[in-house]
C-alpha cells in the first residue's frame, strides 16, 4: 500500500509538471526571438523585459531537442549556441549522464518521432536507457519525496558570479572534457541535427542566428587549428543546407572578469554580450 501511494503521488507529480511544461511552451510562443543552446546560452543569454525574447537553453542539451523547440515554438528568430566545443563526441555523453530523465526531456521525448526516439535510443548507453525507461513506468526510482522545481523546466537563463581568475589547470581540464577526451572526434548526433535545424528554419522562414559565445583568451589559444578548421568546413557546409547566420563573438572578451570558466560567462560577460547581440539585432 505504501509503494502504491508513493507511485501516486510521483505520477500525480509528473501530470503536473507535463502541464506545467505545456503552458511554459504557450507562453513561449508569444516571444518573437528565442534563444537556445546548451550551457552556453544558459550561463550567457541574459534578456531582460525589453527584448521580447525568452530563453530556453538548458545545460548539455542536444542539438536533437533544439531542433524540436524550434518546431514547436516557431519564431521569428532563433539564436542557437554555436562554438566548436558544441560539435564534439563529448556532447552525446549528455546521454549517458541521464539528460533524458530531466523532467523536460522526459516529456519532450514523447513529442520526437518513432523514428528520432530509435535514433537516441542507439545512442544512449544500454544502462542508461534502462533507467530512463524505468523512471518512465516508475518516476519515483532514484528521486525523493519532493516536488521537482519548475522554474527550470524547459531551461533559461541562470548567471553565475565570477570565480575569480581562469588558472592554467582550469584550461587544461576543460580542453580534455571538450576535445581530449574524445580525441577530437565530432558527434554525428549533433552535425545531423545541425543540418535539420538549418534546413528547417529556411523553409519556415525563420530567422537562424548561430551565435560563437566568447571563449577565455587563453583556453581559444589553446585550442588546436585543425579543430577551427572543421568547424569553419562545416559552417560552409551548412550553407548547402540553407540559409543562416554567424556572430562570432569568441575572441570578444580578453578579461577573466566577464568569465565563470574557460568557455563560460559570469553575470557581467552575459549582460555585456547580450546588449551587443540586442542591439545589433534592433539595428538590422
Amino acid at each position: 500500500m505504501v509503494l502504491l501511494a508513493v507511485e501516486g503521488w510521483y505520477l500525480w507529480q509528473q501530470k503536473r509538471v507535463n502541464q506545467i511544461i505545456k503552458q511554459k511552451l504557450t507562453t513561449a510562443k508569444r516571444h518573437p526571438v528565442l534563444l537556445l543552446g546548451n550551457s552556453h546560452m544558459h550561463f550567457g543569454g541574459y534578456i531582460n523585459d525589453q527584448t521580447q525574447a525568452i530563453n530556453l537553453a538548458f545545460p548539455s542539451e542536444l542539438f536533437i531537442f533544439t531542433y524540436l523547440k524550434i518546431k514547436l515554438l516557431m519564431p521569428k528568430t532563433v539564436l542557437v549556441a554555436l562554438n566548436p566545443q558544441h560539435l564534439q563526441k563529448n556532447n552525446d555523453d549528455a546521454l549517458k549522464n541521464g539528460l533524458l530523465s530531466e523532467p523536460q526531456y522526459n516529456y519532450l521525448y514523447g513529442l520526437l518521432t518513432p523514428e528520432t526516439q530509435q535514433l537516441l535510443y542507439q545512442a544512449c548507453p544500454f544502462e542508461q536507457w534502462m533507467v530512463f525507461r524505468a523512471k518512465q513506468w516508475f518516476p519515483f526510482l532514484g528521486t525523493r519525496l519532493k516536488s521537482p522545481v519548475t522554474s527550470d523546466l524547459l531551461g533559461g537563463y541562470k548567471g553565475y558570479k565570477s570565480r575569480g581568475e581562469v588558472t592554467v589547470q582550469d584550461i587544461h581540464r576543460r580542453l580534455q572534457t571538450v576535445f581530449g577526451a574524445y580525441r577530437y572526434q565530432l558527434s554525428l548526433l549533433q552535425l545531423t541535427y545541425l543540418k535539420k535545424i538549418v534546413d528547417y528554419c529556411s523553409q519556415q522562414q525563420i530567422r537562424l542566428i548561430f551565435v560563437g559565445f566568447p571563449l577565455h583568451p587563453n583556453f581559444f589559444a589553446k585550442i588546436p587549428a585543425k579543430v577551427f578548421h572543421q568547424f569553419q568546413k562545416t559552417l560552409e557546409e551548412l550553407k548547402y543546407s540553407g540559409s543562416f547566420e554567424y556572430w562570432d563573438y569568441s575572441q570578444q572578451f580578453d578579461e577573466s572578469k566577464m568569465f565563470y570558466d574557460p568557455d563560460h560567462l559570469n553575470k557581467q560577460g552575459a549582460k555585456a554580450l547580450s546588449k551587443l547581440i540586442f542591439t545589433r539585432l534592433n539595428h538590422q
